[in-house]
């Protein structure tokens, strides 16, 4: 009976470790990094841009998350969302795509289609984000 139950338990942990790292393998999130970020080129589409990052602008963080850029100025994902929208109704013809993650944001602008500027924050981590990410859980 105990062995049959540690073959149970045994067999059950090999599909959880599987199933995470099915899941994390096919994460976008994983893909967003400064690696996809110094292939994107200026003049290249969307189409292009999204073909290196392997998936569409969008929120792919897993919580709130904080990014520094070069000058060490920190912003929320929050406040880059909102920035991009205000830009977009703004500027139209000037778009402003973003792919946010746990690890970092790609931020790319587009004129007459093609890539115009590019920026990668890199993600904030610290112990204090954690604290109050887990306090936050339980309110």
């Amino acid at each position: 009976m105990r062995r049959r139950l540690a073959r149970f338990g045994l067999i059950l942990l090999i599909l959880a470790v599987a199933a995470f790292s099915f899941v994390w393998y096919r994460s976008p999130s994983r893909r967003i990094n400064r690696a996809a970020f110094d292939r994107i080129q200026l003049r290249m589409t969307l189409e292009e841009v999204e073909a290196i990052i392997g998936c569409p602008p969008g929120n792919y963080a897993g919580w709130k998350a904080s990014y520094k850029w070069n000058d060490d100025s920190l912003y929320s994902a929050d406040f880059l969302i909102r920035d991009q929208a205000k830009h977009n109704d703004q500027y139209g013809d000037w778009p402003i795509y973003l792919w946010l993650c746990n690890t970092g944001c790609i931020s790319v602008s587009l004129k007459e289609g093609r890539v115009s500027d590019r920026i990668y924050y890199e993600r904030r981590f610290s112990l204090t984000d954690v604290f109050n990410e887990v306090c936050a859980s339980f309110r």
